[in-house]
């Protein structure tokens, strides 16, 4: 009787070891595919990075192009300087949206950071 109380006892442990072990699978399927996203959202936002900063870099060559063109009369002047401060705006924007970008990305390396922490916590 003693040992089929025994033998009850570690099947019943074996079986909390085992929905223990499948709880762990779970939770690392979830943090993989949890890493996976903010992989691709960290490929996403530093794709969108490199476009803005190819915007930026189309938009000072614009601006160069306008500064050397303000020797013209003085109608021509100031479209020009409506023109440079267009381009202005959309450099800041380019770069308040790069800025944002950049933050969006440290923010999913954090989060990768902290669910591959939990993995390892969790294992």
């Amino acid at each position: 009787a003693g040992l089929r109380q025994r033998i009850l006892h570690l099947e019943g442990a074996v079986q909390a070891k085992d929905r223990e072990v499948d709880k762990v699978q779970r939770e690392m399927a979830s943090a993989r595919a949890a890493e996976a996203e903010v992989a691709a959202r960290h490929a996403a936002l530093e794709d969108a990075a490199r476009k803005l900063d190819s915007e930026a870099s189309l938009v000072k060559r614009r601006l160069a192009q306008a500064n050397g063109s303000l020797k013209m009369s003085s109608q021509k002047c100031a479209r020009v300087e409506r023109a440079m401060e267009s381009a202005r705006e959309a450099e800041q924007a380019a770069y308040e949206q790069r800025t944002q970008a950049e933050a969006a990305t440290r923010a999913a390396e954090a989060e990768a950071a902290q669910l591959r922490q939990r993995l390892v916590q969790s294992e």
